[in-house]
């Protein structure tokens, strides 16, 4: 059985997906007003057991899901590691504040020998499969482009998903997915990255360039404070010509298998069950997407 620390996509993500899988849940009491604050959320009332604090609900159990700010995520995630009942962590993205700070934890998660998921969630999408086709070509071209307006921008909100030290902003909030998706595949060569800054601090425009062996190159466009809102694959042919390969409103939306409202909970129903998945596979994984993430960051000359 799984808790939850977090009380915003962790219950309104999360907490669907584990009780769809598992049929129940632990959670600390706090959370009830967020949970009857959703009204998406009142069928799955009846199969949460409530727990006094967040420490009896992690002392019960072996599986935690930590979806918190990337800072209090490090933080959480050091006091986890001191539990040795709890075989199984699930982290949301990015998993640290900065890619050294996030190659430092999952090297503390893998030396206390616990199994760790990361919500990198692109991977369940069908656009997936037509990257990864095309990763296995030779000498193509893609167009990656992204454009959508952030809530905390649309509402004016004061969060630090605004802000790249705190582990938010175009790249490391948003970016970092396709990134995953990137290291997966193999486009480890990098050609060129850049950002641009509403403010300091403040990214929220990101362009990319990678290659992988085969010759094939990936340019990626991000805009987190765009009026338009679209997610678009463009495949370029041998003659140089742009043909439109996938289109959508965003990159969720056509989750394999989806059968719900929301796409991300299907996705992270995926997420949980590739535990089956062997754990040295994983590992090797996310150390690839931390060091393609690093070797980015340093392209664009920042810390």
């Amino acid at each position: 059985m799984y808790t939850i620390l977090g009380g915003g996509f962790g219950i309104y993500g999360y907490l669907p997906a584990v009780v769809r899988l598992y049929g129940r849940i632990i959670l600390d009491r706090k959370y009830l007003s967020i949970v009857n604050s959703r009204p998406e959320l009142t069928d799955y009332l009846s199969h949460i057991d409530w727990s006094d604090s967040r420490a009896s609900a992690l002392n019960a159990l072996t599986n935690v899901i930590v979806a918190v700010n990337p800072a209090q995520q490090l933080a959480v995630a050091d006091s986890i590691l001191r539990m040795p009942h709890i075989s199984r962590i699930v982290l949301e993205k990015p998993v640290a504040p900065s890619p050294l700070q996030s190659q430092q934890l999952l090297h503390a998660i893998y030396k206390a020998s616990k199994n760790v998921r990361i919500g990198y969630i692109f991977f369940y999408t069908e656009w997936y499969d037509l990257i990864a086709r095309i990763a296995n070509s030779h000498n193509a071209s893609l167009l990656i482009s992204w454009k959508f307006m952030a809530y905390h921008f649309k509402n004016g909100i004061e969060t630090w998903k605004r802000y790249h030290t705190r582990g938010g902003g175009v790249l490391r909030f948003y970016g970092i997915h396709l990134i995953a998706i990137l290291a997966d595949l193999g486009f480890d060569d990098l050609i060129s990255s850049s950002l641009k800054y509403l403010q300091h601090d403040q990214p929220t425009e990101w362009c990319l360039t990678v290659q992988n062996n085969r010759g094939v190159i990936i340019q990626v466009y991000l805009s987190c404070m765009s009026n338009d809102h679209s997610f678009s694959i463009q495949y370029n042919n041998t003659n140089g010509t742009l043909n439109p390969l996938y289109s959508s409103s965003c990159p969720l939306m056509t989750v394999k298998n989806d059968s719900i409202d929301d796409p991300r909970v299907s996705a992270l129903e995926r997420l949980l069950t590739s535990f089956s998945t062997a754990n040295k596979d994983c590992s090797l994984f996310y150390h690839s997407v931390n060091s393609l993430w690093a070797r980015i960051e340093d392209l664009c000359s920042i810390n």
